[in-house]
């Protein structure tokens, strides 16, 4: 009985365990991959932005 009751335990924790990577694998990864874009997009904007400044503050002095 004990063994019984053993088997279903770890066959539940081992079913739930595939479904949880499941998950992560096809659905949290593109999660991820939309995030580092979008922090990408920022970065270059960011650059972008500060070497406008940067030629406008030196056309300005010339």
């Amino acid at each position: 009985m004990f063994k019984k009751f053993l088997i279903t335990i770890v066959s539940i924790a081992a079913s739930v365990a595939v479904l949880i990577d499941g998950y992560l694998m096809f659905f949290k990864h593109d999660q991820s991959q939309e995030t580092a874009q979008s922090q990408a997009t920022a970065a270059s904007d960011t650059e972008s932005e500060s070497s406008t400044t940067t030629s406008s503050s030196t056309s300005s002095s010339n």
